[in-house]
């Protein structure tokens, strides 16, 4: 026999003794005490009950002094047994949600500490009937429970969620938010307690705040990147801290938005006709030609070449582009011309910021072509579900382009085109997204699309490309304004000229 199996044989024998011996005893106190059986269980509850009493006087209570408060037996102050300071305290619990609220009165004053727990008492009580949460949170509490659920809401399918990069933009307007907060000292403060005059001015402090990004140049935010932080953070307070029950509506922080410039025109800088051609062909002839690079190297600008121009000729955004398939550009099936440059190009709902699929029609053909023949010269071949721009680094990869990687060869080839110096000179901002507004802008001016149909093939509303596009359709239709306006000379009326010579002619 093993000797774990002779100790529990051991164990078994010394259970089975004190049962007996348990017996005994209580055998013993029946017949000595007459006790009846049924009464056993009454005995050894009040035994129970006695043991405790006794462990209460040997330990006494962590609250002492204790008062109610309003004669509610859910809440009463306190003083602590376990500190030295003699501080006056308030509890509440409230039976029905199970929740529990205790905060110090810094006081050890008697009369100070009721009057202060009387009037926590209404507000608590008040917080209770309206559904909200005893327990506060600060700040960052805040901002932590509002981040993991915006995370929950990252989707590769634009409005069925967020995207990554408007996740990240939220992470980093909380911590503006975060440092905002730390700079007022109040980081520890319960968000209902933090005045809500001290925040209103947090646009103008972010707006001094310098950006720490080393691609900033050094130039200030603008108002509308300001005022997009602002919203952010009033959704937080709204969707977290009153949707919770943290605070109540009237506590979210009303901060003021900075004014912001609208006159039409457009927000982001283009290239002239001239700049255009001098930068294609600087591309064409010099940038995909040049004799000191290796012939991967020059695949790599022949496709970074034709890129740009399928950008140009589209006014797709440069996130669309990435996401196109091989399969996504196609011949149209309705075109006579088989040897038309017009291909057919398809933005699927996964693919589109709006969500909302589209195809539009662009001479990109022969560019399509060039493409597909440089990345056989690296080795890649394109399947229908490819990416039709992949990523070059190393040899079978269907990773698209990074935004990033596109991004800083466009800054390349602008400062050696030598158009970056035109274009600094001029005080412009140009990179790959403005070569969408040139799309559009060139169609309005030179095409003289239709804005519905120019819209279903930008994916904009006709009211977005209104107001940001009017001016150069009035400049592109000046023929068709100017109109008749002829016969006018004739009776000798002058339109460049008040019609009326003072305010008294006009009124009279």
């Amino acid at each position: 026999m093993s000797q774990g199996h002779r100790n529990q044989i051991s164990d078994t024998n010394v259970q089975s003794s004190d049962a007996v011996a348990l017996k005994n005893a209580l055998q013993a106190i029946v017949d000595e005490f007459g006790v009846d059986k049924n009464d056993i269980g009454k005995l050894l509850q009040g035994i129970s009950a006695g043991q405790k009493v006794v462990d209460d006087i040997q330990q006494p209570k962590l609250h002492k002094d204790k008062e109610l408060i309003y004669d509610d037996p859910s809440c009463y102050i306190y003083r602590r047994n376990n500190t030295k300071n003699k501080y006056w305290y308030y509890r509440h619990y409230d039976k029905d949600t199970r929740q529990r609220y205790v905060k110090s009165l810094a006081t050890t004053d008697h009369t100070v500490a009721v009057t202060a727990a009387r009037v926590i008492y209404q507000q608590v009580k008040s917080k209770v009937l309206q559904g909200h949460k005893l327990k506060n949170i600060s700040t960052p509490e805040l901002i932590n429970l509002f981040l993991k659920r915006e995370q929950l809401k990252i989707s590769d399918i634009p409005k069925q969620g967020i995207t990554p990069k408007v996740y990240k933009t939220k992470v980093i307007t909380c911590r503006y938010w975060q440092w905002f907060i730390d700079d007022l000292k109040y980081t520890k403060t319960a968000i209902d307690q933090i005045p809500l005059s001290k925040v209103r001015d947090f646009g103008y402090w972010l707006m001094r705040l310098p950006k720490i990004s080393a691609s900033s140049n050094n130039t200030p935010r603008s108002p509308e990147v300001v005022n997009n932080c602002i919203t952010t953070i009033m959704q937080m307070y709204r969707d977290v801290a009153v949707r919770d029950g943290y605070i109540s509506s009237d506590k979210v922080p009303v901060i003021d938005k900075l004014s912001q410039k609208n006159d039409g025109t457009l927000k982001r800088d283009i290239l002239t006709l001239e700049q255009y051609d001098k930068l294609w062909r600087w591309m064409q002839y010099k940038y995909c030609k040049e004799s000191d690079i290796d012939d991967r190297e020059r695949q790599k600008r022949v496709i970074f070449s034709k890129l740009v121009g399928v950008l140009s000729n589209t006014g797709l955004r440069s996130s669309e582009l990435l996401g196109l398939k091989v399969n996504d550009v196609y011949p149209n099936p309705l075109d006579k011309d088989k040897d038309t440059d017009n291909m057919l190009v398809r933005v699927t709902p996964s693919n589109s910021k709006t969500g909302v699929g589209r195809t539009l029609v662009a001479p990109i053909k022969k560019r399509i072509v060039a493409i597909k023949e440089a990345y056989a010269e690296l080795g890649m071949h394109s399947s229908p579900n490819d990416y039709l721009f992949r990523s070059t680094q190393g040899r079978g990869k269907v990773k698209s382009f990074s935004r990033e990687t596109l991004a800083n060869r466009f800054k390349q080839v602008l400062q050696s085109s030598g158009l970056q110096d035109e274009i600094d000179a001029e005080g412009m901002i140009i990179n790959l997204y403005s070569l969408r507004h040139q799309y559009i802008s060139w169609r309005i001016r030179y095409g003289n699309v239709p804005l519905p149909l120019l819209s279903r093939a930008v994916g904009n509303s006709v009211q977005v490309l209104m107001q940001k596009y009017a001016h150069i359709q009035v400049e592109s239709q000046a023929d068709v304004l100017t109109k008749a306006q002829g016969f006018l000379k004739m009776s000798e009326t002058d339109l460049s000229t008040n019609l009326y010579n003072s305010d008294d002619d006009y009124n009279g």
